[in-house]
Formats: C-alpha cells, structure tokens, sequence
C-alpha cells in the first residue's frame, strides 16, 4: 500500500517517513533562547548574534526552573545545543537551575537558526529600503527563496530532518535552540503542512515537550510571532 492511497498528498509523504522513526519513542524538550537586544530591536539573527538582555535570561532561568522536575525522574538524558552564543547563554543558566554540568553540554551546528545572509543584524524596514523585492519574494515563498547569501525553509529542514532521524529510541534530551528551526522540528516531527509549520509560534518564555507524536507545550506564553 502505497502513501497516496491513504489520500496523503505526495508532498507530506517525507514528512510521514520522518516522524515514523525512533525518534518518536524519545522524549525532547524543546526550548527556545532567551530574549536577545536584537529580538527587542526587531533586527534579523539568524547565523549572526546578539547577547541576552536582562529579561532573557530571566527567561532562560525561569525555563530551567520548569523543566528541573521534569528531569528529575529521568536516569539520564543529554543537552544538545546550537552553538551560536544566545543558545549558549541560555544553556547555561538553564544548567545551573538543573544541576547540569556545562562541561557535559553538545553541541550541534546542524540545530543553527535559519541563515539571513546579507540581511542578518537588518530590521524589515531596513531590509524594505534595501531590497524590497528579495523581501516579498522571500515572504510569499519561504520554501523556496532564500535570504540573499542565507538559507531558504527546505535548507533548513533538511539539515533538521537529518539530525532528528539520528536520535535514538527512548532518549531524553534536552535541546535550547531558534525560533524558526524550532518550528520546523515541530512540524517535522508531528507531520504538519508548510503553512503549518509557518503559523507555529516561537516563545521564549516556557517550552515544548515532544513525545509519542505528541506536542505539549509547558509554562509560558506559546502566542509568538514567527519571522
């Protein structure tokens, strides 16, 4: 029996092989860095970087505060973090609030925000007066257009893809990582449209459980907009 004949559009039908794997049997908390002076400046990140601002890393510890029950009945488990600098501060303080060695953290290039290229450290009204049909182009079709010099969703979610199939069977992980690759591991994971997947939030306070197909979102507030 073939995908198509459960009425599954051909497009989904790597996204239904994706979430099928071992990966499912894991448990993953997902979490998303701390506020940065960019986010509050509205300033593209991407691969570039700006430090926490002081709510950040309340956010960050208070982050760590909700999942150190959660870890508490787990016998092990592993942090995986991408190693751009936000994600590393929020590791950080997030290790510290559940007793987690720093020196035990991973680190993972393939979890890296989605590249912005040229457009990295710019605002959208910047970008408008630069290059306003890079912007709509890329607006109308994230899929498929890219930042100039950056990555475009398929890019992203290839690498995503990889790094999720390699997860073994009933791991506990603890992952601190973007707001647009968290929503493309999220959708990856529970099978979701491309419009789908766009819509997705990206909060920083508060974070996502993934589990059995399952996605629960914990503490905070989940109503983020997504870049």
């Amino acid at each position: 029996m073939r995908f198509f004949d459960y009425g599954i559009p051909p497009q989904q039908v790597r996204r239904m092989i994706v979430i099928s794997n071992k990966a499912t049997f894991s448990m993953i908390y997902l979490l998303r860095h701390g506020e940065t002076l960019w986010n509050t400046e509205k300033r593209l990140q991407g691969h570039s970087n700006s430090p926490l601002t002081d709510k950040g890393c309340k956010q960050a510890i208070e982050n760590g505060r909700l999942l150190r029950p959660l870890l508490e009945k787990c016998e092990r488990w592993r942090m995986i973090v991408s190693p751009l600098g936000r994600c590393r501060q929020s590791a950080d303080l997030i290790a510290r609030e559940v007793g987690f060695q720093a020196t035990r953290m991973e680190f993972e290039d393939r979890l890296k925000e989605l590249s912005f290229g040229r457009w990295e450290g710019m605002t959208v009204s910047e970008i408008e007066k630069e290059d306003r049909d890079g912007w709509v182009r890329r607006k109308a079709d994230r899929w498929s257009v890219p930042a100039p010099g950056g990555e475009n969703y398929r890019m992203a979610e290839e690498r995503l893809s990889a790094w999720l199939s390699g997860i073994d069977e009933e791991e506990t992980l603890v992952v601190v990582g973007h707001g647009a690759t968290g929503r493309l591991l999220r959708g990856l994971y529970s099978g979701l449209s491309r419009d789908e997947i766009v819509a997705l939030p990206e909060p920083q306070k508060g974070f996502y459980k993934l589990s059995h197909k399952v996605v629960t979102f914990i503490g905070g507030d989940s109503r983020m907009p997504a870049t």
